[in-house]
């Protein structure tokens, strides 16, 4: 088994990001084309996240990016404490089924810890590969039965 190591991104990874995020399917993607989606993610990584509220982690072996998520801290008045959001959880599809996931969730959940999070939330689509093969249950989530997902696009 490989060592993996995690680490904050910064704006030199966004082309392995890019990457793998080309190997994904579904509209929930930038659309347009992969250079479209290269030059949109490295703009967006060069204004920078304000690292108090986001933060984003990628997954390293031996040097290369294969793996990322993007988190963020959310005041939530309705529960005891903020809650933390992942936005972005994505793994190379070469890597898949070799522990990627499952150290950067580890690391996604030690960080909600110390900044207070009372838990951890995310959305996936149910025809996503990690959903059907149970990953986010294996990692301690549970699906919140009676919840509606609803999507508004800003234009």
């Amino acid at each position: 088994m490989r060592d993996i190591s995690i680490r904050p991104g910064d704006f030199g990874d966004a082309e392995a990001i890019a990457d793998t995020l080309d190997g994904i399917e579904g509209p929930h993607l930038y659309c347009g084309s992969p250079q479209e989606r290269r030059e949109a993610i490295k703009a967006m990584l060069l204004k920078g996240f304000d690292q108090t509220k986001t933060q984003l982690l990628v997954a390293e072996i031996e040097g290369q990016v294969v793996g990322h998520a993007v988190w963020h801290v959310a005041p939530c008045l309705y529960l005891p404490g903020p809650e933390g959001y992942v936005s972005d959880f994505f793994v190379n599809e070469s890597y898949r089924g070799m522990k990627v996931g499952s150290a950067l969730m580890r690391a996604l959940k030690d960080g909600a810890k110390q900044e207070g999070c009372f838990r951890l939330n995310l959305l996936t689509r149910k025809t996503r590969e990690s959903y059907q093969r149970g990953f986010y249950a294996k990692q301690g989530f549970r699906e919140r039965p009676g919840t509606a997902n609803f999507v508004l696009e800003l234009e």
